[in-house]
């Protein structure tokens, strides 16, 4: 066969099988039944059938992730190819801890890749708006949520995207309790620093807050809020949340520091929210 006969055979080949990625440069070489799960502008993730006899979750970074102010100046010391490096070492570190973070099966560097494990489970965000009045249900689950932040911050590692999402809740027997997964570990640092560690907890209250009130104006929509409904879920919000400070204070070693960080960092959040109010009023 000439080469513009093979040329041209090629792409129809490629059509004949969907189900396979055929270039050898996509991540997705090989691999069955594969689709996209999430595209976002630091990384896109895929979910696989099967990656040696396994459901995988196949995660791409990009070159240009987005950080949040306070941990941008730390993104910029670090190499070409650094922020992969330090997703692994920090998965690597929090399993040798004997925290729950999603197994990991391969690492590309040369494409950004990491295959990890397929973790079934709840996200704490879908367990909180299904709790929007009333969080005593969820105790167990947001103790368990603070004694894996209090360990992780602990060993140096901060996630610095931390959101509701990316805590997912498997319910195990009874004797076994409540495990909590920790996801998206690719915008950590190593930090011992107790200002890094109160921005995360403060990412994460912003987070439950938000969550709080995009319940509220799905209630509001719906018709059936009253200012009575209002002031309880944020009053179940600032409950959730003291809850999980209640059990990060109980297996932190460093929670005091910490604590006095995060205050300030809330305090000047509140500030730079009030100047914008006026700003925007004016």
């Amino acid at each position: 066969m000439s080469g513009q006969a093979a040329a041209a055979a090629a792409p129809a080949a490629a059509a004949d099988s969907p189900k396979l990625v055929e270039d050898a440069g996509d991540p997705l070489h090989g691999l069955p039944d594969c689709k996209l799960i999430s595209q976002q502008v630091k990384a896109r993730v895929w979910e696989c059938a099967s990656f040696c006899g396994r459901p995988c979750v196949i995660k791409e970074s990009s070159s240009r992730p987005y950080r949040h102010d306070c941990f941008r100046a730390s993104s910029r010391k670090l190499p070409a190819g650094g922020r992969l490096k330090q997703e692994v070492r920090s998965m690597c570190r929090l399993r040798k801890l004997g925290l729950r973070v999603p197994a990991l099966y391969y690492v590309d560097a040369g494409s950004s890749c990491i295959y990890m494990e397929r973790v079934q489970g709840t996200s704490l965000q879908q367990l909180l708006a299904q709790h929007s009045s009333d969080v005593s249900g969820l105790c167990a689950e947001l103790a368990a949520v603070g004694r894996l932040l209090a360990v992780m911050h602990d060993s140096g590692v901060v996630h610095g995207d931390l959101t509701a999402s990316k805590l997912l809740v498997q319910q195990q027997q009874q004797q076994e309790g409540t495990s909590v997964v920790l996801l998206d570990l690719g915008l950590s640092i190593s930090s011992s620093y107790p200002e890094d560690k109160g921005v995360d907890l403060l990412l994460l209250l912003q987070d439950m807050t938000q969550q709080q009130q995009q319940q509220q104006q799905q209630d509001a929509a719906a018709g059936g809020d009253s200012e009575a409904s209002v002031a309880q879920q944020d009053e179940a919000g600032v409950k959730a949340f003291d809850v999980m400070l209640d059990s990060y204070k109980k297996h932190s070693k460093q929670w005091s520091a910490t604590f006095n960080k995060f205050a300030e960092a809330r305090t000047k959040a509140r500030q730079s929210s009030k100047k914008a109010a006026v700003a925007a009023g004016s």
